[in-house]
C-alpha cells in the first residue's frame, strides 16, 4: 500500500487559490457598496401648472339702474254710451282701431219717437204762450178798471195771479221743449275727446239703454307703462326720471316717470310707478315689458365677466397669490355693464384675479400667467 504525501508544489497551489477567492469576494463587496453610494437621490418633481390670463380689479363710474316689470295701460280710457234709452240703434259709424276727433258721431239711435216728442213739446209751448198773452191782457184790463174803482182789489189780485201762473206755464213748456231737443241730440252718440276706439260693444238693431257701454276710447291714443317698485328704492325715483322699456321682441322705448304713487301696498311693500310713453311705437295696452330706471352714477369696483365662475347659486373668482397658486373667493355681485360686473364685496382694489381659464381651476391650483395673445387655449405646462 502506498501512502500519498503532499508535495510542496501542491500545497502552494491550494493556498494561492484561497487567497485569490478572498480578494475577489472583497472586491465584489466594495463594488456593490460603491454602486449603492453613487446612486443619485430622487429629485422632487415640480407640480404642473395651468396657463391663464390675469387682471387686476379696478374702480370706474357706473350708471346705477334698477329694473322692474309691468304692463302697458291706457293713460285714460273713456267709456262711451247713450244718455237716452229705449231706442233702437240705427247706425254704427266706427270700429276698433279707428281714430276719432272730439264731436265725431260714433253711433245713432232711431229718432222718430224723439221727433214726435219734440213736436208735442213745441205745441205745448205755443199753447202756454197763448195763455200767457191772454192772462197778461186780462190783467191789464183789470188794472184799468181797478184804477176807475170799477173792479175790486180781489179781482185785480186774481188777474195778476193768473198772469204770473201763465208765465210760469210758458217757462215750463219751454224747458220741456229744451229737454226734448236735448234728448234728440243725445240720439247721436259722439266722441267726448280725441282718441282711438279701443273696444266696441254695439251693433245695429239692438235697443240702447241709458249708461250702457257702447265704446271704449283711448284718449289721445296715449298709453303708459305701470310697474311696482320696492319701497326701499322709492327715494331714488323722481317725477320726470328717464326709463328705458324693453318689449318682449327686444324693441326699446323711452319714457319718463309721470307719477309716483303716494301710497305703498301693505301686502308686498311696493308702490306703483306711472311712466308716460311719448312714442309708444309697437307697444299696445296689456303688453308685458321690462323697464330700467337710471338711479345715477357712482364709483364701483368691477371685474371682467369672464373671470366669474358660478357654482351652487354663488359667484366666485380665483385670486392669484404670490406663490402662483390661486385662492377661490366668493364675491357679492351687482349689476352688469357691458363685459364688466360690479363687485360689492369679497375683493380689494388691486387684487390680481384669473381672467381667462377660471372655469378649469380649483382652490390651490398652480397657475402660470401668460399674456392674452399667447393664451390660445388652457393647457398643462411643465416649467
Amino acid at each position: 500500500m502506498l501512502n500519498s504525501v503532499a508535495t510542496p508544489s501542491s500545497f502552494f497551489t491550494r493556498k494561492t487559490i484561497l487567497k485569490i477567492g478572498a480578494v475577489v469576494a472583497v472586491a465584489a463587496v466594495v463594488a456593490i457598496a460603491f454602486k449603492v453610494k453613487s446612486k443619485p437621490a430622487p429629485t422632487e418633481v415640480a407640480p404642473s401648472s395651468l396657463a391663464v390670463t390675469a387682471t387686476s380689479t379696478k374702480t370706474q363710474q357706473l350708471l346705477r339702474t334698477t329694473t322692474a316689470t309691468g304692463s302697458f295701460f291706457p293713460w285714460q280710457e273713456l267709456i262711451v254710451g247713450p244718455e237716452v234709452g229705449g231706442y233702437r240703434v240705427t247706425d254704427v259709424r266706427v270700429d276698433v282701431g279707428d281714430k276719432v276727433r272730439k264731436g265725431d258721431e260714433l253711433a245713432r239711435l232711431g229718432t222718430d219717437m224723439l221727433n214726435a216728442e219734440r213736436a208735442a213739446k213745441r205745441a205745448a209751448l205755443s199753447k202756454a204762450q197763448a195763455q200767457q198773452a191772454k192772462a197778461r191782457a186780462d190783467f191789464n184790463r183789470a188794472k184799468t178798471l181797478a184804477s176807475s174803482k170799477l173792479l175790486s182789489v180781489a179781482d185785480l189780485d186774481r188777474a195778476q195771479s193768473e198772469m204770473l201762473s201763465s208765465a210760469a206755464e210758458t217757462e215750463l213748456a219751454q224747458a220741456n221743449l229744451d229737454t226734448a231737443e236735448l234728448r234728440l241730440r243725445y240720439a247721436h252718440i259722439v266722441a267726448p275727446a280725441d282718441g282711438v276706439i279701443s273696444e266696441r260693444k254695439v251693433n245695429i238693431g239692438q235697443i240702447a239703454q241709458v249708461n250702457e257701454e257702447m265704446f271704449r276710447l283711448l284718449r289721445d291714443g296715449r298709453i303708459e307703462w305701470r310697474a311696482e317698485i320696492p319701497e326701499a328704492l322709492l327715494v331714488h325715483i323722481k317725477k320726470g326720471q328717464l326709463v328705458t322699456i324693453k318689449l318682449a321682441d327686444g324693441a326699446a322705448l323711452t319714457g319718463s316717470v309721470r307719477v309716483v304713487a303716494p301710497t305703498v301696498n301693505t301686502s308686498d311693500r311696493t308702490a306703483m310707478i306711472y311712466v308716460e310713453i311719448p312714442n309708444p311705437g309697437p307697444a299696445r295696452t296689456g303688453m308685458f315689458a321690462r323697464g330700467e330706471f337710471a338711479l345715477g352714477e357712482s364709483d364701483v369696483q368691477v371685474v371682467p365677466l369672464s373671470s366669474v365662475v358660478a357654482n351652487d347659486g354663488y359667484s366666485y373668482v380665483y385670486v392669484v397669490r404670490k406663490d402662483s397658486t390661486v385662492e377661490r373667493r366668493r364675491i357679492e355681485t351687482g349689476q352688469i355693464d357691458g363685459d364688466l360686473l360690479e363687485v360689492r364685496s369679497g375683493l380689494a382694489v388691486g387684487d390680481k384675479i384669473v381672467e381667462a381659464g377660471a372655469a378649469f381651476l380649483k382652490d390651490g391650483d398652480h397657475v402660470r400667467v401668460v399674456s392674452s395673445k399667447t393664451q390660445g387655449a388652457v393647457t398643462s405646462i411643465k416649467p
